[in-house]
């Protein structure tokens, strides 16, 4: 879902226990009016409001048929859970969420949020159109978050953990993650983030481009119809492609083994460089050698810089 948007909320660490609690219905004076709709205007409810039992060393769980996530970190136990519904005729925006059915749980360290699938009729989106779902949730800063949205986009901010992010249409945003292992995949979308640090790096998308600010570990990074920009801080294995797109790789202060192919190839300066290369193709040691990278593309430039 689009028009993502992040509003900065203070965290509270008051847990109300362990339980799952479902949620079906929540009347309009309970409703917090964010923003009032007026002359078509889109009005924004926050419809959700529950602390969970979870701290630092935790996992949680989102899967949610339909919704963009937004996540947070703080540096005190307790996650606390907001559901904001946008729409411009709020009463079918209450009625859509009440069918999303939102189940919240917390059990050993475990918190799990789930939705489903609301099931708008073509008839009923006609009428009303416009309706989004934010979910925002605050946890510790240390905990593992594995993120299921089929319709919409993901943003995390900065956690230690392992990560996993799954959308089938939406884009992939992420601040700084630490931890054994980082999986984020889009079917149709972006994947940006500032920094990843992990002993396995995955990123896919079918349709978007990549971009990382900073990686430190292995990346696998594939796309089928995108450029990938990737700025490695560590020598590590990489290997990048894409269908149809450029691939741009910036290198820290150390060698590798290159073996890159594209339509043009480039490795900036040269003067390091010690191997073959012929036209769309370069193997051979970037300034002694060191971990393999491998990048592909098979309608774009590869361009290699940096090293020592």
């Amino acid at each position: 879902m689009k028009d993502l948007s992040i509003a900065a909320i203070s965290v509270g660490a008051t847990a109300l226990g362990l339980g799952i609690w479902g949620f079906s219905q929540i009347s309009p004076s309970a409703a917090m009016h964010v923003r009032l709709a007026d002359s078509g205007q889109e009005a924004r409810e926050l419809m959700l409001e529950r602390d969970l039992d979870l701290s630092a060393g935790g996992q949680i769980s989102i899967d949610v048929a339909d919704g963009d996530v937004i996540v947070r970190s703080h540096d005190s136990d307790g996650a606390r859970v907001r559901v904001y519904v946008e729409a411009r005729d709020m009463d079918w925006g209450r009625e859509v969420f009440e069918r999303m059915r939102f189940e919240l749980g917390a059990s050993d360290n475990r918190a799990t949020i789930e939705a489903k699938n609301p099931r708008i009729e073509r008839d009923e989106w006609r009428e009303h159109r416009s309706f989004s779902v934010t979910i925002e949730v605050d946890v510790p800063r240390r905990v593992s978050a594995a993120v299921v949205t089929h319709d919409g986009d993901v943003r995390l901010g900065t956690l230690e953990g392992t990560i996993t992010v799954e959308t089938m249409d939406g884009d992939i945003g992420i601040d700084r993650i630490d931890g054994p292992e980082v999986t984020l995949r889009t079917q149709d979308g972006d994947i940006w983030a500032e920094s990843i640090r992990a002993r396995a790096i995955g990123l896919f998308t079918s349709d978007g481009d990549i971009h990382v600010g900073q990686a430190a570990g292995p990346v696998r990074a594939t796309t089928s119809d995108g450029d990938i920009t990737v700025t490695l801080a560590s020598a590590a294995e990489t290997n990048l492609s894409s269908g149809d797109g450029d691939i741009s790789i910036q290198l820290g202060n150390f060698g590798s083994d290159l073996d890159i192919r594209g339509e043009e190839v480039a490795i900036v300066p040269s003067s390091g460089f010690d191997g073959q290369r012929r036209e769309g193709w370069a193997r051979g040691q970037l300034h002694g050698g060191g971990p393999k990278i491998t990048a592909s593309t098979g309608d774009g430039s590869v361009t290699v810089r940096g090293g020592r």
